[in-house]
């Protein structure tokens, strides 16, 4: 299936997915010579792989630490889609920052997924899409007015959940997000 296509039994994840892959390629001037990315086949309502970019076309940050042990990086750029892992407010130790207080947690992790997108040549206007895991019983208003006050004028598309827990012991919450440069 090319990217150009969406396969309608996919949930919105992958279509999602699919449809960022799209956007990100548009940019590419008609004379490169190589072949229009191709995604593979939609398992389980989400996009398995991607293949057809050139290894020079990837790029990823790393930052250490819990990357390290599970094997991925805080971020990765193909083309002009930027995207972000799962960033919490955490020290060099790995150990949660600002004890108990939502809104600083939520800014902090938000400036280092921030730091990733700069270091991958997107800057703020570029975030497309923003996400905020909070832990069950947690301050909502807290973590989304700290969205607001680092988003407010790009005003991204954003999700927010509940969810059980985090590994790292006090985080209260932890953030993705989503970005296309320009070409």
């Amino acid at each position: 299936m090319h990217c150009s296509e969406v396969d309608e039994t996919a949930t919105g994840s992958a279509k999602f997915f699919v449809g960022a892959l799209q956007l990100a390629s548009r940019g590419r001037a008609k004379s490169q010579a190589r072949e229009r990315p191709k995604c593979s086949e939609v398992q389980a309502g989400r996009a398995v792989s991607v293949s057809g970019y050139a290894p020079e076309m990837r790029q990823a940050y790393q930052t250490g630490g819990f990357e390290d042990i599970a094997g991925y990086s805080r971020g990765v750029r193909i083309d002009r889609l930027i995207a972000i892992s799962a960033t919490a407010a955490t020290d060099e130790s790995g150990k949660a920052r600002f004890p108990g207080d939502v809104y600083a947690q939520t800014k902090a992790a938000f400036e280092q997924a921030l730091e990733a997108v700069e270091a991958l040549g997107g800057d703020l206007a570029s975030v497309l899409r923003t996400r905020i895991y909070l832990v069950l019983d947690c301050e909502w208003r807290r973590a989304v007015d700290a969205h607001l006050e680092l988003f407010g004028e790009v005003r991204p598309a954003n999700a927010t959940f509940y969810v059980a827990g985090f590994i790292p012991e006090g985080v209260l919450v932890e953030v993705e997000l989503d970005a296309v440069v320009s070409a």
